[in-house]
């Protein structure tokens, strides 16, 4: 029983990390490439306009905007309790916040949003912080945005960011500039990545200030398969290992009760009633596992959400879904285990005694 709780739970996590890796993705590199920490000159798009003509890549999609520096720390009472950049983290720490203009969201949204000096508007991709909020000195009632298609996590943190959307930056805020384009490059993957390291180079950037979104998804697919291959392949074996068990104990069984029913079926039972008490023995022996499977589930999913959390993923629909699906998966192979265990114990229970 032990051996099915370890194995829905491995399943379950393997799958979520494969299933969420789109969204990972993005939150690390919203566009094709994504440098933060430089507003690029006339110079520096001369180069990204050399390097793609000599990889054959054609930029497009420019945009160049200025957002306050992530600031890391936690929130009290509604109020957002600064402790400074990613290099101030303590075990308190539990949230950071990104904040951006008005003038600056409408112009990279191409929406039209008003907004009096204490309201904003707040967009996380997890749990976020609205309602009554303050930061820094300033005091807003923040609206929950539905989509922000720019969110992103500049400093690839485990920390889920909070982008506030305000009429001005609160006093002392630090700010930093982000430039990101698309780009059509024919071609394999590796061309792509090619493409990316080469222009990483020619900029002098380092890795912190400049993401490549196919750089980023073999790294990321590279790291995840090989942690879904481990959990599909640990699944399976626990699998195979939970259902010789189940199988070989009730046909045992079958060989024991033999006996027992042959006496019963000379006394008045009759065979409808022999096969449903196998169908409800072989049932409970079947189903108990893979309901306690479920429940041990259901208490292991916070902790679970926290790990998928930690790996940038935060979408909890997708994981919610993930669970009914390979639960579903779970109690069908189950289930046909459990009829086919039924017929040969009800043959075994059939069989004429022999005499001794």
């Amino acid at each position: 029983m032990l051996t099915l709780h370890v194995n829905l739970g491995h399943l379950f996590t393997s799958v979520t990390l494969y299933a969420g890796i789109n969204t990972t993705i993005h939150s690390y590199a919203p566009q094709d490439v994504v440098v933060t920490g430089q507003r690029f000159n006339s110079q520096q798009w001369s180069t990204v306009k050399d390097v793609a003509k000599k990889h054959h890549a054609t930029v497009n999609h420019r945009l160049t905007y200025t957002m306050s520096a992530p600031r890391y720390g936690y929130w009290r009472k509604g109020r957002f309790i600064n402790q400074g950049d990613i290099l101030k983290m303590n075990r308190q720490t539990s949230s950071s916040v990104i904040m951006l203009t008005t003038k600056e969201y409408n112009r990279i949204s191409g929406r039209h949003v008003h907004l009096h000096d204490h309201q904003a508007l707040a967009y996380a991709n997890s749990k976020g912080h609205y309602g009554q909020v303050t930061i820094g000195n300033q005091h807003y009632h923040a609206r929950r945005l539905s989509h922000y298609p720019l969110y992103f996590n500049p400093d690839h943190s485990i920390y889920v960011p909070t982008f506030y959307v305000v009429n001005q930056l609160p006093a002392g805020m630090p700010t930093t500039d982000v430039t990101c384009f698309d780009y059509q490059l024919p071609g394999s993957e590796k061309k792509q990545i090619k493409f990316e390291t080469a222009l990483q180079s020619q900029l002098k950037l380092t890795s912190g200030n400049f993401t490549g979104r196919s750089t980023i998804t073999s790294l990321l697919h590279g790291l995840y398969g090989g942690l879904v291959f481990i959990g599909i392949l640990i699944s399976l074996t626990m699998a195979i290992t939970t259902t010789i068990v189940i199988y070989f104990k009730q046909i045992t069984e079958g060989f024991a009760d033999q006996e027992r029913f042959a006496t019963m079926q000379q006394v008045g039972l009759s065979e409808s009633e022999t096969v449903k008490s196998i169908h409800r023995q072989v049932l409970i022996v079947f189903l108990l596992p893979v309901v306690g499977a479920i429940i041990n589930l259901c208490f292991a999913f916070p902790a679970i959400r926290q790990i998928m959390i930690q790996l940038s993923l935060y979408n909890l629909p997708l994981m919610v879904t993930v669970g009914i699906i390979v639960t579903a998966i779970l109690m069908i192979l189950y289930l046909l285990i459990y009829g086919l265990t039924t017929r040969i114990y009800r043959q075994i229970v059939d069989q004429p005694i022999a005499n001794h």
